[in-house]
């Protein structure tokens, strides 16, 4: 199992009482990060397409309690995350981001895939931006596939694409061309653009000089610590394999 995990250096105040902004909060990985914050001394604006149907979903999931949570309505695709002037001010106001959002689908079209997680990295990391240089941003975590090639310094990671690929060396700056030729022609454009803004989130990162974590869990297919299972998840494991 590939595991790689980036991460920079992180404020002390990271434990403090934090306004914490989630994408992909009605995803399978995004349900269980929204039942685990609420139980920690954090408010939680959750940017969601549908207000009505996330708060189904989580009460569905068991979450009671919202007087914590603020919902946003916007889309990852559109330009300014299809937030409202009102509704962009709030996000604004997180000290920290958790961009775990876009659609699972190994089956969508290039132009469907660029548009959520090419233009939805593009938008976070905009975002990020601005609250860094007006208070500085407290932490940026970004859940990325477990097979994305990329390490530190968006540089392409060892024998991390294709199977007996042979990668590339850290410093080469060609890698990461290489990285994504090889990722047009072997990967879904689903898993391609999730790479690629795994990419571009590291190298915006970098440029302005907050805090991110890359995090990079391998296939999740049941609930801690009961295990229990997603069937959309698993069937798209086994659809993959």
């Amino acid at each position: 199992m590939e595991y790689h995990t980036y991460t920079t250096e992180m404020s002390k105040n990271d434990h403090e009482a934090t306004t914490i902004l989630l994408t992909g909060s009605t995803g399978f990985i995004g349900k269980e990060a929204v039942k685990q914050l609420m139980g920690e001394n954090s408010d939680l604006i959750l940017l969601v397409r549908s207000k009505l149907k996330a708060q189904a979903t989580l009460q569905a999931y068991g979450i009671t309690d919202f007087s914590r949570i603020t919902f946003v309505q916007g889309d990852l695709s559109v330009s300014g995350l299809g937030l409202s002037t009102e509704d962009y001010k709030l996000a604004l106001g997180a000290d920290v981001i958790i961009h775990a959002g876009g659609t699972m689908d190994v089956t969508l079209e290039r132009t469907l895939a660029e548009g959520i997680f090419m233009n939805g990295a593009k938008e976070i990391a905009a975002l990020a931006e601005q609250i860094h240089r007006a208070r500085g941003l407290r932490h940026l975590i970004h859940v990325v596939g477990f097979m994305s090639p990329y390490g530190k310094n968006a540089t392409e990671v060892e024998g991390s694409i294709g199977e007996g690929s042979t990668g590339g060396t850290a410093h080469n700056p060609g890698d990461l061309r290489t990285a994504s030729r090889k990722m047009l022609h072997t990967e879904s454009a689903y898993e391609h653009m999730k790479f690629e803004a795994d990419a571009y989130i590291r190298k915006h990162a970098e440029r302005c000089a907050y805090p991110l974590s890359v995090v990079n869990p391998s296939t999740v297919v049941g609930a801690y610590p009961t295990g229990k299972q997603n069937k959309r998840v698993v069937s798209a494991c086994l659809y993959k394999r």
